[in-house]
């Protein structure tokens, strides 16, 4: 069995745990709408300093990242040419705004992320006012994704950060973009 395969193996087989364990605990039903109680829902759409560690929620965000790293995964090593890979209707522009404002010798190298890049307080900075400016443009633009470290491997605990979706999106552009998803 392929490494890439093993990987997401693990992250089905965990996510199946995870949503046991939930039912088990009464977390969720199986009856609620993806993990999430009516009420949770309904939380959700408000004040979200009412929302606490709310574990049903957490446990929903883990299943929606799940689907998410899987499906980003599979198109990539189904899709030939990850150039022409469409992520959002503003590709074009959030590839130009994410290299304008990390060029290339601050960003470090895309295959292997440098997650002081990502966290230290300089960074996030930068972060906050490229990710702020596609609030209105990109639909959960800072619904958090998990994100591959290292280019050229699959998914796994090892291998993943969570960053915000339009984070994402940035760095996967630049990754299709610039070839260095070409090897999946």
């Amino acid at each position: 069995m392929p490494a890439a395969q093993k990987d997401m193996d693990f992250v089905k087989n965990q996510l199946a745990e995870l949503r046991a364990s939930s039912l088990k605990a009464g977390f969720i039903s199986e009856q609620s709408a993806d993990g999430l109680t009516q009420e949770q829902l309904s939380n959700v759409t408000g004040n979200p300093e009412n929302l606490g560690n709310d574990a049903a929620i957490e446990v929903h965000w883990a299943m929606k990242a799940a689907r998410h790293a899987e499906t980003y995964f599979n198109l990539l090593k189904a899709f030939p040419d990850k150039n022409r890979l469409k992520l959002t209707k503003l590709d074009d522009e959030i590839y130009l705004e994410f290299r304008r404002h990390f060029p290339k010798k601050k960003v470090g190298d895309l295959k292997k992320l440098d997650l002081n890049l990502l966290k230290d307080e300089e960074s996030k900075k930068k972060w906050r006012k490229f990710i702020v400016s596609y609030k209105e443009f990109v639909k959960d633009y800072n619904f958090g994704t998990l994100i591959r470290i290292d280019a050229g491997l699959d998914y796994s605990e090892e291998n993943s950060e969570i960053v915000t979706r339009i984070e994402f999106v940035a760095i996967e552009l630049a990754r299709n973009r610039e070839g260095v998803n070409n090897g999946i």
